[in-house]
């Protein structure tokens, strides 16, 4: 099947490139994430992304209601007309292109897709390493780390892969990375492996349009994380009223004090049984308190996850680390006054520049693998990149998205 390509004149084409580059920099500034002007838009994202690169095909339309999102509507003013009786999107000269014959290639894994689990990408799919945050992290140990990026960057990855590395388990999970950067690093980092205990969370499909349906459902997460470490009810070492507390907590008879102090309460029962303080992993922090923004409850989520998360990354003596994601920064939440202490790592710094998103070569010798090296350039002008620290990065849901395209 052919794509058609839309031929525009290089002063116009430049111009609609510096207009979403604009927009780009004016949602950065903003601090808001394309998820949220996508929906205020009533577009998708990949639409959004489109409009952040100048891209030719996407309608005009969609551009305005952005403009409207961002407040710069009155940019509209501008762009219609290049010159009097030039418009800007006309759709002359279209020309067909042929897709490049596919050079015959082995059998290749398989792209992941919307895969956020690590053991299993890494051992069953195309995997872009990224195992070297782990030891960064080691070399510079804060106590708690925020890593904020936009949706389909790559965070929930990297929290499960955290989760495996540290963890403690029955299962022998260094095989996950005996072939992978962070153990060719030595003993220094291997040693690190599977030490902890580990407390993980993930609020990503909390979503209701009332508090009480989205306190259920951070209960039912945090009931379900006490579950899995439900053997703590016959450790000699875990206190009688900690052993009562989970039990609690488990039938589903906790109060809303109780459910607050979980990270807290969890953390000192795993240091006593282990005898090592636990690691706690919090994948998509923010979405509670999103969600209450959105629907008029915040109020009452904020403060709730304001205890919940100051009493177990703050005022936890028995946490070793924590580590946070999320899509929004720290001090966008005034209200969260007890998290202070968090190091927050975005996409505009450079620390840990390399671990989210994929870069120019990563983008590169992953086409190559797929035997489509000779569409680099194509795939520049479809997906573009984001300015991140003093590199471009690409979102890999993104570049997934276009592979697939491909028919791989």
């Amino acid at each position: 099947m052919s794509r058609k390509t839309l031929i525009l004149e290089p002063n116009t084409e430049d111009k609609l490139k510096k207009l979403g580059q604009r927009i780009k920099k004016a949602r950065l500034r903003r601090n808001i994430s394309a998820e949220m002007i996508s929906k205020q838009a009533g577009i998708g994202e990949s639409t959004f992304y489109a409009i952040e690169r100048g891209v030719a095909t996407v309608s005009i339309g969609a551009y305005a209601a952005v403009l409207f999102v961002l407040e710069l509507d009155s940019d509209l003013d501008g762009i219609a007309t290049d010159e009097a009786g030039k418009v800007l999107f006309w759709e002359q000269n279209i020309v067909e292109r042929k897709r490049a014959k596919r050079r015959q290639t082995d059998k290749k894994l398989p792209v992941p897709n919307g895969i956020t689990d690590y053991r299993k990408i890494s051992s069953e799919y195309y995997y872009v390493d990224k195992t070297l945050l782990i030891r960064d992290f080691i070399d510079e140990r804060p106590l708690v780390s925020l890593f904020t990026r936009p949706t389909g960057f790559g965070k929930s990855l990297n929290m499960d892969m955290l989760r495996v590395f540290f963890e403690k388990s029955e299962e022998d999970t260094s095989v996950y990375f005996q072939d992978k950067k962070i153990w060719k690093c030595g003993k220094e980092y291997q040693q690190y492996q599977g030490k902890y205990p580990v407390i993980y969370i993930s609020f990503k499909n909390v979503g209701a349009e009332t508090w009480e349906g989205t306190y259920d459902m951070i209960y039912k997460i945090l009931r379900d994380e006490l579950e899995r470490h439900k053997k703590l009810l016959q450790s000699e070492k875990v206190i009688s009223y900690q052993k009562a507390y989970m039990e609690k907590m488990l039938n589903g008879e906790a109060c809303v004090v109780d459910v607050s102090c979980a990270f807290l309460n969890l953390s000192h029962m795993l240091q006593l049984d282990y005898g090592i303080a636990p690691i706690v992993i919090i994948d998509e922090y923010d979405v509670p308190l999103l969600m209450g923004r959105a629907h008029g409850y915040y109020d009452k989520v904020v403060n709730f996850m304001d205890i919940l998360l100051s009493s177990g990354l703050k005022d936890n003596s028995h946490l070793a680390y924590g580590f946070l994601s999320g899509v929004m920064s720290i001090a966008r939440w005034k209200e969260l006054t007890g998290l202070n202490n968090i190091i927050e790592n975005s996409i505009l710094g450079n620390r840990y520049i390399d671990y989210f998103g994929f870069n120019q070569e990563e983008v590169q010798i992953m086409l190559d693998y797929y035997g489509i090296a000779e569409k680099y350039r194509e795939f520049l002008e479809w997906e573009g990149g984001y300015s991140s620290g003093e590199k471009e990065i690409f979102n890999p849901r993104s570049v997934v998205e276009h592979l697939n395209n491909e028919k791989l």
